[in-house]
């Protein structure tokens, strides 16, 4: 099970989103999920958390840095499962400008079906720059997947990943997995590695070209 600070007094707790025993505190905002999800044994050891819990018990909690915080927002918008809370203020610098209307609407677009399988591009994600393009990824899986973590059966996969168009290669940034249930997984911590790009991958670098002349024409119009 996950290992947890809470964000509001620092105790320690099980599961990012739980409800706190000491103070009673939960995640409302988007901001508040953001840093919930951060501060978990999946991206920091016990010792570390412990000291951030002695932290925001005395009034200095942590701080996600800017690129951290929009690709956890963005990527809590685009699993669409928390769509009540309350949002946070202007991350519109982290997708294009022609689209910041819609921020908060994840635009899916199907980029490679396997099987009966899917995976899509959240076009209202994109990030471009030059020849590199972030983008959030959604894999529905059928039949679904399992987390090996837990033994948990998985429906969606949400990634956060990396396109270097020129080269033909991608990295991941962050994982989020999304369980059958509909409950998310705390997301899972990766190493950003180059890979060549080559399969489902592929379909999605040929997706993202293609859009690459467009996205960088409408930016030159304003």
């Amino acid at each position: 099970m996950t290992v947890a600070v809470c964000y509001k007094c620092g105790a320690m707790k099980f599961g990012a989103f739980s409800a706190c025993k000491q103070c009673g505190a939960m995640p409302s905002s988007e901001d508040d999920y953001a840093l919930s999800l951060s501060i978990t044994d999946h991206y920091f050891d016990i010792s570390t958390l412990e000291e951030m819990g002695r932290n925001i018990a005395i009034g200095t909690p942590p701080h996600l840095d800017p690129e951290s915080r929009r690709n956890l927002i963005q990527m809590i918008r685009s699993s669409g499962m928390l769509e009540n809370t309350v949002k946070a203020e202007d991350i519109s610098d982290s997708v294009p400008e022609e689209q910041n209307a819609n921020t908060n609407r994840p635009e899916w677009v199907i980029v490679n079906e396997f099987g009966d399988s899917r995976t899509y591009v959240d076009r209202a994600s994109l990030q471009r720059n030059g020849s590199m393009v972030m983008a959030t990824v959604r894999y529905a899986l059928n039949p679904p997947g399992t987390d090996k973590r837990n033994g948990k059966p998985v429906k969606e996969m949400l990634m956060q990943e990396e396109y270097d168009i020129s080269a033909g290669r991608f990295r991941v940034h962050h994982i989020l997995l999304i369980y059958t249930d509909g409950t998310p997984s705390t997301p899972l911590l990766t190493e950003p590695t180059w890979c060549a790009a080559t399969a489902g991958n592929l379909k999605t670098l040929q997706f993202l070209s293609g859009l690459g002349t467009t996205i960088t024409e409408k930016q030159k119009a304003k």
